[in-house]
């Protein structure tokens, strides 16, 4: 006699079994190799969902290249919100008026935080800080509109190195070529 496995019946007490006949372990040898098919299976399923879950999400996650709009958008900004801080510092070292004096406050967080985030970007896309175009070169010619020009043109906002100057602001860009 052979005592039936006893997870397969929880609960049910443990009762003898009579021995089985060939065609009886033929069929018991049939479900074990239906589970393992099974198995293998259930198995091959959710390795492939994890796979295509991957590969979906490197997918998802490109990096932008050194010459693409977002690296030349995020180096661009970086600087037009550090220019907004630091003109915001002299104002707010300049002025006695205690509701100018916070609106500068507002002004220096809310743009060291925005640069800080570009900052940010291009530190997790493994591009330098640096630009080695000129400001809005990364701008396609067809998104042009009113204030914007391509190639080297001013961003709007942005002082130019002289309006830097009289202002005591710093360098405007910085740069990795020798320009």
């Amino acid at each position: 006699m052979i005592i039936d496995d006893p997870g397969s019946s929880i609960g049910t007490p443990l009762h003898p079994v009579p021995a089985r006949t060939g065609a009886e372990t033929q069929s018991g040898t049939t479900s074990v190799r239906w589970r393992a098919l099974l198995l293998g299976c259930v198995t091959a399923a959710v390795l492939s969902a994890l796979l295509a879950g991957v590969i979906g999400y490197r997918l998802g996650h490109a990096v932008p290249d050194d010459n693409s709009a977002e690296a030349g958008f995020a180096r661009d900004m970086q600087v037009h919100h550090s220019q907004a801080a630091q003109m915001a510092f002299i104002i707010r070292d300049k002025s006695k008026n205690p509701t100018i004096r916070t609106i500068a406050y507002d002004i220096i967080s809310t743009q060291q935080q925005q640069a800080g985030q570009m900052f940010g970007w291009l530190e997790l896309w493994r591009l330098p800080q640096a630009a080695t175009q000129p400001p809005m070169s990364w701008m396609p010619t067809t998104h042009v509109r009113q204030t914007t020009t391509h190639l080297g043109a001013r961003m709007p906002g942005m002082a130019s190195e002289s309006q830097s100057a009289s202002c005591g602001l710093s360098s405007a860009r910085p740069r990795t070529d020798a320009s």
